[in-house]
């Protein structure tokens, strides 16, 4: 296992904490905060991908911005 491999396997919630600091702080979405926060710590995107991907809350609100961006295919929901 690499250092990065190590860093992030040990600090989910922390860089989860982090990435959503960013999204209030910089009043940025949640993609561009991810790609911020791995562009300041010299890490690709992909390597968090799996902490995402384990998070309900973060994955919901990255699908939601992909889709309004047309990044993905919409998807039937509630009226907000």
């Amino acid at each position: 296992m690499s250092k990065i491999e190590e860093l992030i396997a040990n600090n989910n919630v922390k860089i989860l904490e982090a990435i959503e600091e960013i999204v209030w702080a910089q009043d940025v979405s949640y993609i561009d905060a991810a790609v911020i926060w791995c562009e300041n710590h010299n890490i690709e995107v992909e390597a968090i991908a799996p902490i995402i991907k384990k998070n309900s809350k973060f994955k919901s609100n990255i699908a939601q911005e992909a889709e309004k961006l047309n990044y993905l295919p919409k998807t039937n929901r509630l009226p907000e």
